[in-house]
């Protein structure tokens, strides 16, 4: 991008519930150009364990949803 500012990250993390593992992600969060703005590609990998399910990953959209906005209202001031 010419700004030093990288294209790409990649996240890995676990999630816990009562000191048991339940789940690992890989996310991939990418800003591509669009038009005269940025848009941002997000991509995650679930795994569940140890009996734990999301069901359509529904507890890890709204999750995510929730940053997502709390970003966009940060960027816009």
């Amino acid at each position: 991008t010419g700004t030093g500012f990288p294209r790409v990250f990649y996240l890995s993390y676990h999630m816990y519930r009562n000191n048991v593992r339940i789940s690992v992600s890989l996310s991939t969060v990418r800003f591509v150009p669009a038009g005269t703005g940025t848009r941002l590609i997000f991509t995650e990998h679930l795994v569940c364990m140890n009996g734990y399910e999301d069901p359509g990953a529904e507890s890890r959209t709204h999750g995510v949803g929730t940053h997502l906005d709390r970003l966009a209202t940060y960027l816009v001031g």
